[in-house]
């Protein structure tokens, strides 16, 4: 692929984030993408067949982001609260620089069962990862090292804590009166005030 080629379609994927974002996956057409990103609907189609396809391939890059992350982070030889501050730190760091992927993955979740990115994650080697996470759990519980939790409920905590307050922001932005400025102040504290969380009700 030239680069132009390559410049093409990556000024179209912007441009498909963002009228994404804006509008939802229902609300979004072909023609508002195209013109966002300064073409005709003809050449969108030439790059890209469907709306489902051109958000697959914007889905594929969040999860890519994101898997690569959760692996560092669970599969280091580390406790499990210190792997826990890793993913906690480098998940909201980069939610920080691209606070569109939950949405994304979100929409695939709840429109596709999330199959789509459960393929991507069985691909990618996740689930080894996190099944010896899940067992170092099991095993630091019983070493009277953490309060007793199950794995699954613990993952679940924690990446509701991290990833709700960017897919929640218009709301609580909205209800809590924190114009942008000071909503990103309110994220920027995150990592601390989740570490802060865990730390509490994980260490006996």
């Amino acid at each position: 692929m030239s680069d132009k080629q390559t410049s093409a379609e990556e000024n179209i994927l912007r441009a498909a984030e963002k009228i994404f974002m804006e509008k939802g996956f229902a609300g979004t057409r072909m023609q508002e993408v195209a013109d966002e990103a300064g073409i005709n609907k003809a050449m969108l189609h030439y790059y890209f067949r469907s709306k489902e396809k051109l958000f697959q391939v914007i889905l594929s890059e969040a999860i890519n982001e994101i898997s690569p992350m959760l692996m560092r982070s669970l599969s280091s030889d580390k406790s499990v609260l210190d792997k826990l501050e890793d993913l906690v730190s480098n998940y909201t760091a980069l939610l920080l620089k691209r606070p569109h992927l939950p949405l994304f993955v979100m929409h695939e979740l709840s429109q596709n069962q999330g199959k789509f990115v459960a393929d991507i994650a069985i691909n990618s080697r996740t689930q080894p990862v996190m099944l010896a996470f899940f067992q170092q759990v099991t095993e630091e519980c019983a070493a009277g090292k953490l309060r007793n939790i199950q794995p699954v409920h613990l993952l679940l905590h924690v990446m509701s804590l991290i990833v709700f307050p960017f897919i929640a922001r218009p709301m609580v932005s909205r209800v809590a009166e924190l114009p942008g400025a000071l909503f990103d102040e309110v994220l920027a504290q995150r990592t601390e005030e989740v570490l802060r969380f865990l730390r509490a009700g994980l260490v006996p």
